[in-house]
């Protein structure tokens, strides 16, 4: 199939997107296109003027900063049109953020990673998307722009539910900051789906860290249908456990929140149980990383 007829803009900068964002609230913006393009073709959305920004030079940056504290660590500053590919073969980015790295390494297959950008997975939203989880996992912020300025969003802001963000119809994401994982915290991210390439059925992104006597975690549940989930049941039982072992009554208690629906391959009873199995295996791999 072919999109609806459209009217195609290459924005040159930056003001010059987002002046085109407030003129049609119904724009649609064009970074690597491999969530925009299916949804076009399948005629799934069909908006008026799409806007291209994949060739500003101002957003095909990855910037390391120094942290505020502690100062050994940083702050990674990917621009909206840099690829998930350029990321992730960047030896910095390897030797520093490695769950995004795992993450990415997880996305279809390496011609969507070449062309897919980390930026545009964070503005859809697709609940089987893994860079959304990792966002929340790792505490990322989205710098978003538009006519009446820039903003700042936590990731534990920016998703509201399946392909739903908290970004305004003239907002454009400009870049995403990951704080660097500092020494005493491990990490997981795994998923199940049916073959490699696929879209996740479940998967999970953990962070553990010990702080004063008492272990905090932050784990994100994905690919049940609802976006990226903190499973909050389980962070608390971990807050004063002598190990990775989580009690089965608790995991059935966390499970029974859960609401997934049934899909055209896989079960809601199907996800769920998926689910639970990552997260047990995820919480022993970040608490052997910590």
């Amino acid at each position: 199939m072919k999109p609806s007829p459209l009217d195609y803009v290459r924005a040159t900068s930056v003001d010059h997107a987002i002046e085109l964002l407030a003129s049609d609230n119904d724009a649609r913006l064009l970074a690597g296109g491999q969530s925009l393009m299916p949804v076009l073709n399948l005629r799934l959305g069909a908006p008026e003027l799409v806007v291209d920004i994949g060739r500003i030079d101002e957003l095909r940056s990855l910037e390391f900063a120094d942290g505020d504290v502690p100062a050994t660590r940083g702050v990674l500053r990917i621009g909206a049109a840099m690829t998930q590919t350029e990321v992730a073969t960047h030896p910095d980015v390897n030797g520093r953020w490695p769950m995004l790295v795992a993450a990415i390494a997880q996305i279809g297959h390496p011609q969507i990673r070449n062309r897919g950008t980390v930026c545009g997975s964070l503005a859809h939203n697709d609940p089987q998307a893994e860079l959304p989880a990792v966002a929340v996992a790792l505490g990322a912020t989205m710098i978003a722009r538009s006519v009446r300025g820039e903003r700042s969003l936590s990731a534990d802001d920016m998703f509201h539910g399946a392909f739903t963000t908290a970004l305004e119809a003239d907002e454009m994401i400009t870049a995403v900051e990951f704080p660097e994982p500092s020494p005493e915290q491990g990490w997981s991210f795994r998923e199940f789906s049916r073959q490699p390439g696929d879209f996740a059925t479940a998967g999970v992104a953990a962070v553990v860290r010990r702080n004063a006597g008492s272990i905090e975690s932050r784990l994100v549940v994905f690919g049940l249908g609802g976006g990226p989930t903190r499973a909050t049941l389980i962070e608390e039982a971990l807050l004063n456990a002598a190990g990775p072992d989580l009690e089965s009554s608790v995991i059935e208690q966390w499970a029974a929140t859960l609401d997934p629906v049934d899909d055209a391959h896989t079960s809601a009873r199907s996800k769920i149980r998926h689910a639970q199995r990552l997260l047990v295996e995820a919480v022993a791999e970040a608490w052997e990383r910590m």
